[in-house]
């Protein structure tokens, strides 16, 4: 029982591997990303965050993809961390 579980996890973490690639690869490939927006663009399409991330049914899988992108924009970029804030204690209330 215990083989199967972890058979199953590690079929999982080969699963999200696999996403995050591709995601990286996409977005290595697509000119129109969050980081080629101009700054006033970007910090609309942010401000949506805390929308997208309500009760999202892939959120397990999605979270791990673009918690680095979250992290880098609330410590780079000051007019983004309410939005990021928002998003985050969202997630928080889900989870928990």
């Amino acid at each position: 029982m215990l083989a199967a579980a972890a058979e199953q996890a590690q079929s999982k973490c080969n699963k999200l591997k696999a996403t995050a690639q591709a995601v990286q690869a996409h977005t290595l490939k697509n000119p129109h990303t969050l980081s080629n927006c101009r700054p006033q663009h970007a910090a609309q399409v942010w401000a949506t965050l805390p929308a997208f991330v309500s009760w999202a049914p892939d959120l397990p899988e999605a979270y791990p993809l673009y918690a680095k992108e979250m992290a880098a924009a609330f410590t780079n970029r000051d007019e983004l961390r309410g939005c990021v804030c928002s998003a985050l204690e969202r997630l928080c209330l889900q989870v928990g």
